[in-house]
């Protein structure tokens, strides 16, 4: 009975977005029980079209506040600084296929 209302739950749980601006939304989806911190990232294409460019696992939690997107030719680099005891910047390089 759990199993089957957990199913049912995760078909009806909306993505949980995190950072949405300059056509880049960054969100993660409800994933299985004990699975943290996958963050997938899309762009936005007109009104209702999307492309979406995968997913990425920090090294530890995001300070959103801090995200910046370059968007360039072949590839889009997320430069965000993580939240631990020392805070230090991180970037994460997409490239484009």
């Amino acid at each position: 009975m759990g199993v089957l209302l957990y199913a049912l739950l995760y078909i009806v749980t909306p993505d949980q977005t995190y950072y949405n601006d300059s056509g880049f939304t960054v969100y993660n989806s409800p994933e299985l029980i004990g699975v943290c911190c996958d963050y997938h990232l899309k762009e936005n294409k007109l009104l209702i079209f999307e492309k979406r460019y995968g997913s990425f696992s920090p090294s530890a939690t995001i300070d959103f506040s801090t995200l910046d997107i370059v968007n360039r030719e072949n590839e889009i680099e997320l430069n965000y600084k993580v939240q631990i005891i020392h805070p230090r910047d991180e970037t994460l390089i997409i490239k484009l296929q």
